[in-house]
This record gives C-alpha cells, sequence and structure tokens, in this order.
C-alpha cells in the first residue's frame, strides 16, 4: 500500500544527500551553495516529502559529476 501526503512539500529525491548521520541538501545561497540539514518524510521513486528544514521557495542543488563542499561557487540553472 502506498502512502500519500496530500500538499506536502517535496524535492527530487535525487537531491537528497548523506553526511554521516545527517539528511540534507545543498540550498543555493546567492551564489554558493550552502550545505542544510533536513528533515525526510516519505519517498516516491522521484520525490521526497520534507518535513523541516526547507521552505517553498529554497533552490537545492541537484547531483553533479564534481564534488560540491559546502560554500561552492555555483551559477543557478532552473529547469
Amino acid at each position: 500500500q502506498s502512502r500519500v501526503a496530500e500538499g506536502a512539500l517535496s524535492m527530487p529525491r535525487e537531491a537528497l544527500r548523506r553526511r554521516g548521520e545527517e539528511s540534507g541538501v545543498y540550498v543555493l545561497d546567492g551564489e554558493r551553495v550552502r550545505w542544510r540539514k533536513i528533515a525526510a518524510g516519505i519517498s516516491s521513486v522521484t520525490r521526497t516529502q520534507i518535513l523541516d528544514g526547507l521552505r517553498e521557495d529554497d533552490l537545492v542543488a541537484l547531483p553533479t559529476d564534481k564534488p560540491l563542499p559546502d560554500g561552492a561557487p555555483v551559477r543557478a540553472a532552473r529547469t
């Protein structure tokens, strides 16, 4: 049985990252990315529910082929 969270804040599942025991994302902060710990809820194949740590207007970084350290300079590309 699948679970549904109507009206929940969610993000692409591939944006979720692990750093030690923490789940988090890299959030765009001006022209840099910043690590932010989040609390994730239920997930589907493509989306993850966000319980705490993000707002609706936050922009998160998707995976890249290069390491993405906290504070790395980036150029946003909205898709």
